[in-house]
C-alpha cells in the first residue's frame, strides 16, 4: 500500500470535527453556568462570581438587594458595571452601613462618580490651624 492509499482510507474511516451545537446552545450553558455561580451555596464562590466582567447587570442588582455576605456585596458594589440607580437603593438600605468605614468601597465609589477624595485629617487640621491663627 502506497503512502496515497494509507492517507486516503485514514481520511475515509475518520470523521468530521464540527460540532452539531449552535453558538445559542454555548451562550446558554455559559449563562447558566454564571447564575449557578452567582447563587452558589459558598459565599466566597459568589463573591469570586460577581467580581467576574461577565456576570449581567440584571443579575448584580437582583443580588445587590438579596446577598448578606459582606464580601460578595463588597465585590458587587466593586463592579463598575453595577447600574447607578442599583447603587443609590443598595446606599439607602441597611446592609450599607457595613460599609461606611471601608475605605477601599469609598474611593471607588468617588472615582466612578467624579467626586473629589476629602482631604485628608492632616490637611483639614492645618487649615484650620491656620484659619485661628489669621
Amino acid at each position: 500500500m502506497s503512502l496515497k492509499e494509507l492517507v486516503a482510507e485514514q481520511k475515509k474511516n475518520t470523521t468530521s470535527h464540527t460540532s452539531g451545537k449552535n453558538p445559542a446552545y454555548y451562550n446558554r450553558q455559559r449563562k447558566l453556568f454564571i447564575e449557578e455561580m452567582c447563587n452558589h451555596d459558598n459565599p466566597i464562590v459568589r463573591a469570586a462570581a460577581f467580581a467576574s466582567k461577565f456576570v449581567p447587570t440584571k443579575m448584580l442588582s437582583e443580588a445587590a438587594s438579596t446577598e448578606v455576605d459582606t464580601d460578595a456585596l463588597k465585590a458587587i458594589i466593586m463592579s463598575d458595571r453595577l447600574p447607578q440607580k442599583t447603587l443609590e437603593d443598595f446606599a439607602g438600605s441597611s446592609t450599607a452601613t457595613a460599609f461606611d468605614a471601608d475605605k477601599e468601597v469609598l474611593d471607588h465609589i468617588r472615582a466612578r462618580f467624579g467626586l473629589a477624595a476629602p482631604e485628608s485629617e492632616y490637611e483639614l487640621a492645618a487649615a484650620n490651624t491656620a484659619s485661628v491663627l489669621e
